[in-house]
């Protein structure tokens, strides 16, 4: 049975919760993937994608909402999108510069992010959050959004980052947080948390699911009931 975990850190003592034997059946959403064509994912994410199932998300679908709505308080209209099969597969020198800086996947504080674990130990590494140092921001909402990039424009300009992939605390960034990439386990966070992907250097970076990064990557979205 899964077992559900809520830390909370950083100033704005933000939720992370962390689900560990999330699916009944995670052995079969591995052999899924490994009958689909994973393709480029044409977005900021440094490696590649194909859609999953329905099923990924379904079989807990009960502990899902319950999670959104006691934990997140997101109590109506909740919907869970854009369920796919990641893989991380980019090399480091081939790194664009927003991949090599936490990011924030949206603005909106009522979207949250699910990532599925299907792999752990050195292929999979974690996922860690951040603070930016000048600003202090923990989660970059459309208020936080333009002083955040207007800030950090001029200050790549000094620091750019190494060619890399983001594994700890940087000149720019504070690494407050983390969650440990384990076999079947699926964490959920509000999506415009900065963020990234800690992929370590022993990495095989392999685009074979069962060999390198595979994670179920979705997004819930929801709406928060308002006092009258």
């Amino acid at each position: 049975m899964p077992v559900v975990t809520t830390e909370y850190f950083g100033q704005l003592n933000e939720p992370l919760v962390i689900i560990d034997d999330f699916h009944p059946a995670p052995d079969t959403l591995l052999a899924d993937a490994k009958t689909r064509l994973l393709n480029p994912s044409g977005t900021h994410y440094p490696g590649i994608e194909a859609t999953a199932p329905p099923e990924a998300l379904r079989a807990r679908a009960e502990l899902l909402v319950s999670i959104v709505r006691g934990t997140f308080g997101l109590t109506r209209d909740i919907a869970f999108t854009h369920s796919k099969y990641s893989m991380v597969t980019t090399r480091r020198d081939a790194l664009s510069l927003p991949q090599r800086l936490p990011h924030c996947d949206s603005t909106d504080p009522n979207q949250l992010a699910l990532l599925h674990y299907l792999s752990d130990g050195e292929a999979a590494g974690g996922t860690g959050f951040f603070r930016h140092r000048s600003t202090g921001f923990e989660c970059i909402s459309s208020a936080e959004q333009p002083v955040y990039f207007d800030r950090l424009r001029a200050e790549l300009e000094s620091h750019p980052p190494a060619q890399d992939y983001v594994t700890d605390s940087t000149d720019l960034y504070e690494m407050i947080g983390k969650a440990e990439a384990k076999w079947n386990r699926l964490v959920i966070y509000r999506s415009y948390r900065l963020h990234s992907g800690l992929i370590p250097k022993t990495a095989t970076l392999s685009p074979k699911p069962g060999e390198g990064r595979l994670t179920v990557n979705a997004f819930a979205r929801g709406n928060r009931d308002t006092l009258g």
